[in-house]
């Protein structure tokens, strides 16, 4: 090879420019690579934080159900007690109150001594931040339920009742 197409430093050998006249510049690659990867990065932050809104509204009607139920479960005697135990359970809700439906109250077995007092919770979801992703909805109705023995029965009592959503 003549010494016009190489210069030599030391242990360093040197292409002259003539030599990558023929290839392709690699300008773009990082930002198209980019753009394909933040599409499933933005998604996996965004999955993740929506999820733990999700949870979070979900504990609150978890614990919505099992209040109610909990204090259903002492005696539930007649209309006005039952809205008295749904209430309990709606306030429960916490932090989570904006995402509370309604909530039901019924006593499958009759409201007796041992038989079952049952509690549905119905919420939404907002999944707004990943709903741009296909086949994802931007909200769902979900719903809890939790039961509870009755410790004190009132024979004269059946059926059940519901409460809707808190006029903050």
């Amino acid at each position: 090879m003549s010494p016009a197409r190489h210069t030599q430093l030391g242990e360093l050998t040197l292409l002259a420019p003539r030599r990558n006249r023929g290839r392709r510049s690699d300008i773009g690659a990082a930002a198209v690579e980019f753009a394909l990867v933040a599409l499933l990065l933005f998604a996996l932050i965004f999955g993740i934080i929506a999820f733990g809104f999700a949870l979070f509204n979900q504990q609150g009607a978890v614990q919505a159900a099992r209040e109610a139920a909990r204090k259903a479960s002492v005696g539930v005697s007649d209309t006005g007690s039952c809205q008295t135990a749904l209430r309990y359970g709606r306030q429960a809700v916490g932090a989570a109150k904006s995402s509370f439906l309604d909530m039901t109250l019924t006593t499958p077995n009759g409201n007796a001594y041992r038989q079952t007092v049952h509690v549905d919770v119905h919420y939404k979801l907002d999944l707004s931040l990943i709903g741009w992703l296909p086949g994802v909805p931007n909200t769902m109705t979900i719903h809890q339920d939790a039961d509870a023995s009755i410790e004190v029965g009132h024979s004269t009592f059946t059926g059940g009742c519901s409460i809707g959503p808190p006029s903050w």
